[in-house]
């Protein structure tokens, strides 16, 4: 954190941060209907059944961080209460706790021969897909940046005149230039 002047800060983080599995990502885990469609056969759709949920496996998620911004509160009188605000943000996860969905699942497996993800394929005797595991994995790493706007106005309205008052109008904007996941030997997905 910066002081640039009285109406200008300047802020900084750079951290690593750890999340270990939830109870429910590692042991939460149901059946369900579904259906993909398999490029092996012409994308034709196959109703499948989808076991969904925890993976007692699962590593911690370990994540770099990097924020910066710029925060102006104008100390003019007739701006008095406002205070604006920008934060850049990039977070690089590795070991990522997700689900991929049971169409990249087959995709990650049929098309780019990802052998992790294979392994949550059942098939019967003809090779047709008849079970998806999409239970959560660590996938190799996932990425998110982007841009958080914060405007901010506060002030004592005087409604009551015996009563202490304050009024606060917030309004927040994002914007997400990237986010995606890999898989451990796959393609990201964007």
């Amino acid at each position: 954190l910066y002081q640039v002047s009285n109406d200008v800060r300047l802020r900084y983080t750079k951290s690593r941060d750890v999340r270990e599995p939830s109870f429910s990502e590692l042991f939460d885990a149901q059946g369900t209907n579904g259906s993909i469609l398999d490029s092996r056969f012409g994308n034709r759709e196959f109703q499948i059944t989808l076991t969904q949920g925890g993976t007692p496996t699962l590593k911690p998620e370990v994540a770099d961080t990097l924020t910066a911004g710029v925060v102006w509160a104008p100390s003019q009188a007739h701006l008095d209460g406002l205070q604006l605000s920008v934060d850049w943000y990039d977070v690089q996860i590795r070991d990522a706790v997700s689900t991929l969905g049971a169409q990249r699942i087959a995709d990650e497996c049929f098309k780019n021969n990802v052998q992790s993800l294979c392994a949550q394929i059942q098939m019967n005797s003809n090779g047709e897909v008849n079970r998806i595991y999409n239970t959560f994995l660590n996938v190799a790493k996932a990425r998110v940046r982007g841009i958080d706007y914060e405007a901010v106005y506060r002030m004592e309205p005087n409604f009551f005149s015996s009563l202490p008052e304050n009024l606060t109008v917030r309004a927040l904007v994002g914007y997400v230039a990237d986010r995606s996941d890999t898989p451990l030997g796959g393609s990201p997905l964007d």
